[in-house]
């Protein structure tokens, strides 16, 4: 068994985002132990949003594993084991699709039997988490505009007349875009507060207020119920390539303050 320190132990305070591949649906999960070719991971009933895995799910980690001269992003469920002690279940995550060694601004890595967040960026703490939040900001203002070609494309394509789709434009689209338009400005107040060099990070940056702006605001689920299958409209992809980039985002932040506070 490997030391694990805090953030991966039995008492995890900082969630990290994975998603299902392939699908819209996203889980918190927490590392509970690494090795060179697999992971497991955890989700306990605290998490806002509980992962149910199965096995052979295909899932994305959103954070950089580096094995020897590989790096790993996905992973395969293998096994699932019921752990009495944390009342949660342990999946076991076999590494998937490595690619090679390539520089990661944060990336996880196991060092002297210790699972260690590395942190390759020259810079200081508020610099990186500024640039991370704005680049963030730009991909939430990107599915925004996408949302806003969707909507009429919808109009075109779809079997409803004038007057049922402006029904559904005011019943779905008009909360999205309320929901995208409320987190964009959420994002922009975060961007200025940390650009203005606070003395405590913790005081102005919350990790479940950050979740909740970089989630998702589509419910994929009614709007293939409204629109049917989806998964042959661009626009839809482009959404969802960019939503998994925010993951990215959100994963780094957690792991960045991580390593503040253990130095802090």
């Amino acid at each position: 068994m490997n030391v694990i320190p805090p953030i991966f132990s039995e008492q995890p305070v900082l969630p990290l985002m994975g998603s299902l591949v392939g699908e819209y649906d996203i889980f918190g999960y927490l590392i509970y132990n690494l090795t060179d070719q697999q992971v497991e991971i955890t989700s306990p009933p605290w998490l806002v949003n509980r992962c149910s895995l199965h096995v052979w799910d295909l899932i994305n980690l959103h954070i950089a594993f580096k094995s020897g001269e590989q790096v790993f992003f996905q992973g395969k469920v293998e096994n699932i084991k019921r752990n009495e002690d944390l009342k949660t279940n342990v999946y076991e995550v076999k590494f998937l699709n490595a690619s090679g060694v390539r520089p990661h601004p944060v990336y996880i890595v196991l060092e002297d039997d210790r699972i260690q967040v590395k942190v390759t960026e020259d810079l200081p703490l508020l610099d990186v988490l500024s640039q991370n939040v704005k680049s963030a900001l730009l991909l939430k203002e990107g599915i925004f505009i996408y949302l806003k070609h969707m909507i009429p494309y919808f109009s075109r394509i779809t079997g409803y007349d004038r007057k049922q789709y402006e029904q559904v434009e005011h019943l779905i689209f008009d909360d999205i875009q309320n929901k995208l338009k409320n987190n964009i400005q959420k994002l922009t107040t975060l961007y200025e507060k940390l650009s203005h060099k606070p003395e405590n990070i913790f005081e102005i940056l919350n990790l479940e207020d950050l979740r909740e702006m970089l989630e998702s605001e589509i419910n994929f689920d009614l709007l293939n119920l409204t629109f049917q299958d989806l998964a042959h409209v661009s626009y839809m992809t482009a959404i969802k390539d960019l939503e998994e980039q925010l993951y990215w985002y959100y994963n780094k932040i957690v792991l960045l303050l991580y390593k503040q506070m253990l130095y802090a």
